[in-house]
């Protein structure tokens, strides 16, 4: 496992403990505190080249981008739009690994550290991701394992629609394929 592996929960973690900050702490100290945050952030975006590392699976990373994606929702609306993180090109395809990953049957192939199934944090984050870059296919891998929470229910646009991505990284195949003959 690289550096980068390594410290990236502790830099996406970083703006959610910087709005954590207890009420009685001046406005400009929480406005500096959300600075470093996004100063965090955005050295991330500037390290990494893409968002995607061989030496991880698809739940641990979605877990973590979890946590930014809420950030980046939050600082677009802060700003009026001044920040916008989903415009980064990573964010812009980083759904397909996920998506990639997933079966048509919504289960996830057990690579790395993923489980089988869909985690409620990687289907709201997957979902978020959809809605914001507008890829049906995203949407239509997010709504195959839905999260049964606030989150993932305020993300999703049922006027939007799922399209099944044009490939899946492999196909289902039946148990009678198999047999021998």
């Amino acid at each position: 496992m690289n550096e980068t592996v390594l410290r990236r929960p502790v830099d996406m973690a970083a703006p959610r403990a910087a709005v954590s900050v207890p009420r009685k702490r001046s406005a400009n100290t929480v406005r500096s505190y959300l600075l470093l945050a996004l100063l965090v952030i955005a050295g991330y975006l500037l390290r990494e080249q893409q968002f995607i590392n061989p030496e991880e699976g698809v739940g641990y990373w979605f877990t973590t981008l979890w946590m930014g994606l809420r950030l980046a929702r939050a600082l677009r609306r802060l700003t009026g739009g001044a920040i916008d993180l989903f415009r980064h090109p990573a964010l812009k395809t980083t759904g397909d690994f996920l998506t990639q990953l997933t079966t048509p049957a919504g289960r996830v192939y057990n690579v790395a550290d993923c489980d089988s199934a869909m985690s409620p944090v990687m289907a709201e984050a997957l979902i978020l991701l959809a809605v914001e870059q507008q890829r049906p296919d995203w949407l239509y891998a997010a709504r195959l394992a839905p999260a049964c929470s606030p989150l993932y229910l305020a993300c999703d646009d049922p006027a939007l629609p799922a399209v099944p991505p044009a490939r899946w990284s492999a196909r289902t195949v039946s148990a009678s394929q198999f047999t021998p003959g």
